[in-house]
């Protein structure tokens, strides 16, 4: 619902559009049994090139992991594992659109893939020596440095998402619709 006229205005205007994400799968289980856990066909899957998560990210990542997930040094890890696998695997992507394309890129991602450069765009910067802008929309909180530019705005509610309610059955190892 938030990117629908972005997308629906790169289309009117013939403005490529490509996923960089990595399967949710594989940051899925990084997140359950870290990077040494996975098996050889999901490390096959990883990003080439992981650099660490720098101090001020780690705890950016420590606080929003505080909120919602399980205690513990060791989950902790596997969560910066996890960001650092989607940060890495949306830059290596990215960098390769580039270097194939010759393009700019403008890369829509979550606040906290981009501020202050530590997720997304240090990482390509890094794969391939292209300046960078962050350009954010106004959040809860405002700090130095987390974005060149910010745009402020009116808040706005967005309509209910719509519900589909469906039952759904396993048949022959396939999931099928049951009843709509």
């Amino acid at each position: 619902r938030l990117y629908a006229p972005i997308f629906r205005y790169a289309r009117e205007q013939h403005i490529p559009v490509r996923a960089l994400n990595v399967p949710s799968e594989l940051v899925s289980a990084v997140a359950r049994v870290g990077t040494a856990g996975l098996s050889e066909k999901e490390r096959a899957q990883l990003p080439k090139s992981m650099e660490p998560a720098d101090p001020a990210y780690r705890k950016r990542l420590l606080e929003a992991f505080q909120q919602h997930a399980t205690p513990g040094v060791a989950a902790f890890e596997r969560f910066v594992q996890a960001q650092l696998t989607w940060d890495e695997g949306m830059a290596e992507s990215a960098a390769a659109y580039l270097d194939a394309s010759g393009r700019r890129l403008v890369i829509l991602a979550g606040a906290g893939h981009v501020q202050f450069g530590s997720g997304i765009p240090q990482r390509l910067e890094r794969r391939t020596h292209v300046p960078y802008a962050i350009v954010l929309s106004s959040g809860e909180a405002i700090e130095p440095g987390m974005a060149d530019y910010l745009l402020l705005g009116k808040e706005q509610s967005l309509p209910p998402a719509g519900v589909l309610n469906v039952g759904l059955e396993e048949e022959n190892g396939e999931c099928r619709l049951a009843s709509v």
